[in-house]
C-alpha cells in the first residue's frame, strides 16, 4: 500500500488541476504563424507568451543612448508582419531573409517614451530575479532554416 500513495497522490493532483491550467500549457508550447497571431491579436495579447514561425526582414543591431545593445526586425508571414525586440545582440544567424521561431510576450500596442509600438513580440529573456525559471526558458529566438 506504501508504494501506491505517491501514485494516489499524483493522482489527486492531476484531478484538482484546472483545465484551463492545461490548456494554457498546451497553448504555450503551440507555433503559430504571423497571420494566426494577427488574426486573434486579442487573445494573445499579454499572454504569458507565444511562440511564432516566421521570416526575419529589416533586422538591425543597435546600442540604446545608455550603451546597451538592442535588436529589432519585422518577423513576416504570408499576409502580415509582426515587430520583435529583444535587448542584448542577436545571433550572427538571425539576419533578413532568416527562417525564425520567436518565443516571448506579445504585446497589441506598447507605449516607448514618445511613440507606440504595434504587434510587438518582446523575445528578451525576462530578469531570474522577477520571473521563475520555466518562463525564462522559453524565450528567445531560434533560428530554423
Amino acid at each position: 500500500m506504501k508504494a501506491l500513495r505517491p501514485i494516489l497522490a499524483l493522482g489527486l493532483y492531476f484531478s484538482i488541476v484546472p483545465v484551463a491550467s492545461v490548456a494554457q500549457l498546451a497553448e504555450a508550447t503551440t507555433e503559430l504563424t504571423v497571420d494566426q497571431v494577427l488574426a486573434e491579436a486579442d487573445k494573445h495579447d499579454k499572454a504569458d507568451s507565444v511562440t511564432v514561425k516566421g521570416t526575419v526582414v529589416e533586422f538591425v543591431q543597435k546600442t540604446s543612448r545608455l550603451g546597451h545593445p538592442y535588436f529589432t526586425f519585422k518577423l513576416k508571414g504570408d499576409k502580415g508582419e509582426v515587430n520583435v525586440y529583444s535587448r542584448g545582440k542577436a545571433d550572427e544567424k538571425v539576419k533578413d531573409k532568416a527562417k525564425v521561431v520567436v518565443t516571448g510576450k506579445f504585446r497589441k500596442s506598447k507605449q516607448v517614451a514618445d511613440f507606440t509600438v504595434k504587434n510587438e513580440i518582446d523575445a528578451t529573456v525576462p530578469d531570474p530575479k522577477q520571473t521563475p525559471t520555466g518562463s525564462r526558458a522559453k524565450y528567445g529566438i531560434k533560428v530554423v532554416g
